[in-house]
């Protein structure tokens, strides 16, 4: 299969029904309404343990809007749990039943196909093709420069050795050609830096301080070879959303009302996001790649098809078996119970 040119499919989009928003907005299933206010006025506060996988600017946003409070007045006590090695770590943790909720990027879907008990809930970005940077030494002029070379990147089926791979055979190469150096949580920059690696991927940012410092420059980015994709999620552990589903509704429509906390007192949240995780960049710099990943953002709606082209490239990096793509099913996949409430 070319990863490139994936099978076309047919779209659908899930949202919230308009229907069920009208209602209410009216007010009609106002007993619902009246269970929900009386619980969030209970004393209790219950926990929402949450996975990611870094900390940095993503989760400043939830950290903001957590010690802000949004989380607390919903009941939830929201606990994120980080894991720098990886969707793997993460999914043993919600294997054991340590994890509530998360937000990956393609690990979800490895989770899934194994048979790990989750379902997405909403998407975190729209679908787009913007891919990822791969970055080089000053020694390595082109990508092809990079046969026999040590790239740091994530272990296979992670997005980061997926993208690499992407560029790879893009340039007549491929995962044979060059030596992988396991890198996680953001240190293949500092493995670039010191030359342990001739190549990572990296973010605007840190591609800023790569060219700055003299040790880096971009090779290429793979979003010029891919189509429309749809690949970070918010999810659930299924035995959590049988058992607390108003908890489970209300922590996703926090989720979302965080971005638009931050987005509505950006200048107040632009300094605590830099005084945590921003404070080695440039401050114009720093503000502009927020304001940047703030326009990847979505209301939670689900393309399908988007969805789909995204297994489809996994299959054609070796992740999945093609059978397994072709008979997963959405509701396999999805839960579209507790999609957020849109404005």
């Amino acid at each position: 299969m070319n990863p490139t040119n994936p099978e076309d499919s047919s779209m659908k989009t899930f949202r919230t029904p308009k229907a069920l928003r009208t209602l209410l907005t009216l007010g009609v299933i106002g007993t619902t309404g009246i269970m929900t206010g009386c619980r969030k006025q209970q004393s209790s506060i219950q926990p929402v343990r949450f996975a990611v996988l870094t900390p940095g600017s993503g989760t400043a946003v939830l950290e903001f809007a957590r010690d802000k409070g949004l989380f607390r007045e919903r009941g939830i006590d929201l606990q994120i749990r980080y894991f720098y090695s990886g969707g793997s770590e993460g999914n043993v943790a919600i294997a054991g039943g340590q994890i509530d909720a998360g937000s990956y990027g393609p690990p979800v879907f490895t989770a899934i196909v194994r048979g790990l008990k989750i379902r997405i809930l909403a998407a975190t970005s729209a679908p787009g093709h913007k891919g990822s940077i791969l970055v080089g030494r000053p020694e390595i002029k082109t990508v092809e420069d990079l046969r026999g070379k040590i790239i740091a990147t994530s272990q296979r089926s992670q997005s980061p050795y997926q993208h690499v791979v992407t560029i790879l055979q893009a340039h007549g190469l491929g995962p044979k050609d060059f030596v992988l150096q396991p890198a996680q949580g953001g240190s293949g920059f500092a493995l670039l830096k010191s030359n342990q690696a001739q190549a990572t991927l990296l973010g605007e940012l840190e591609l800023s301080l790569a060219e700055k410092g003299g040790y880096g420059h971009p090779l290429d980015t793979s979003g010029k070879y891919l189509k429309d994709y749809q690949s970070g999620f918010l999810f659930g552990y299924k035995p959590f959303l049988e058992k607390n589903p108003d908890l489970a509704r209300d922590f996703v429509q926090a989720y979302f009302d965080s971005r638009k906390y931050a987005r509505e007192h950006f200048e107040e949240f632009f300094r605590y996001a830099r005084d945590k995780y921003g404070k080695k960049y440039d401050s114009i710099a720093y503000r502009s790649s927020l304001l940047e990943t703030q326009k990847e953002w979505n209301d939670g709606s689900i393309d399908t098809s988007a969805v789909r082209t995204y297994l489809r490239y996994m299959v054609a990096w070796g992740d999945f078996q093609k059978i397994e793509v072709d008979t997963l099913q959405d509701k396999t996949l999805y839960d579209l119970r507790f999609l957020p409430k849109r404005d």
